[in-house]
């Protein structure tokens, strides 16, 4: 049997990406929403928002934490991966994450009556492999 662990995200970047060094590489990380929306059985508007935290190493984290801020519309491909911790209570917390293996920002553009064009107005230079 085949197993597969690839994601494919296109959202916007909740904050500016933020990067450490962690055992003389450089590791950023930073966190985009992915918003549903629909309509319900009764013609009322919905939408569900969904915040993903994404981790990048070495160059590609060099390039997020140059490029990636608030707001930023962004294409991440990569794998979930979930560790633990411990919390300062003595507890094991778990958390998932998507490490990156590539990242692509779009640029910000304004419409006519203000506020961004979504994500996907904007197309990437080559086509997604799915």
């Amino acid at each position: 049997m085949i197993n597969i662990n690839k994601v494919y995200l296109l959202g916007y970047a909740g904050q500016d990406a933020e990067s450490v060094s962690v055992g003389g590489n450089t590791k950023a990380t930073f966190s985009i929403a992915t918003t549903k929306r629909w309509t319900d059985k009764s013609g009322e508007k919905k939408e569900s928002t969904q915040w993903h935290r994404i981790v990048a190493w070495r160059q590609l984290a060099e390039w997020a934490a140059s490029d990636i801020t608030k707001g930023t519309p962004v294409l991440v491909i990569g794998s979930l991966q979930t560790r633990s911790f411990e919390t300062q209570s003595g507890s094991t917390a778990y958390v998932t994450e998507v490490v990156a293996e590539s990242i692509q920002a779009f640029a910000k553009l304004k419409r006519t009556g203000g506020g961004e064009n979504p994500p996907s107005a904007h197309r990437p230079e080559e086509p997604l492999p799915f």
